[in-house]
């Protein structure tokens, strides 16, 4: 039989007609169909190793989210402790202490600042003697040099 190319086609070759490459195929077959198994049994291992870490990962963030909302409970009961201590209303005697408490406190921030003033002015008092006798030796070291400079020209 020849083709419009006028190439002779070989004949079909029958596997059942040949034995030997019958048990090749049937063993290639078996060979592949084990490769599938293989390949998808380490697909699924694969895919249950990365399971097992997310899993392993979400159990500790929901540890670490726990701990932080326990943390933020006990801080939200103190905070509103402390708004209810704020809120009660204020006893008559409390504000009178407040206010004299206020006002010994206002006292002594003004005798300390008029305390500080004084030591200022005395401060630069000293400053300014100190200077003068700096000054005055100073004058005097000057005179002193000049003397003997006199007695040991003569």
């Amino acid at each position: 039989m020849r083709d419009r190319a006028d190439v002779a086609r070989p004949a079909p070759v029958r596997l059942y007609e040949h034995e030997r490459a019958k048990t090749l195929v049937g063993q290639a077959v078996l060979r592949a169909s084990g490769r599938r198994v293989e390949d998808r049994q380490a697909a699924r291992a694969a895919i249950d190793a990365a399971w097992k870490e997310r899993a392993l990962n979400a159990e500790e963030a929901l540890k670490s989210a726990q701990a932080e909302i326990l943390a933020q409970r006990r801080q939200i009961g103190e905070l509103l402790g402390q708004v209810r201590d704020l809120s009660t209303p204020w006893q008559e005697q409390d504000v009178v202490r407040i206010m004299t408490e206020h006002a010994a406190l206002t006292r002594t921030v003004q005798g300390l600042n008029s305390e500080k003033r004084s030591l200022e002015a005395r401060l630069n008092a000293a400053r300014d003697n100190s200077r003068f006798a700096d000054r005055r030796i100073s004058e005097l070291e000057v005179e002193l040099n000049e003397a003997k400079g006199v007695v040991r020209q003569r």
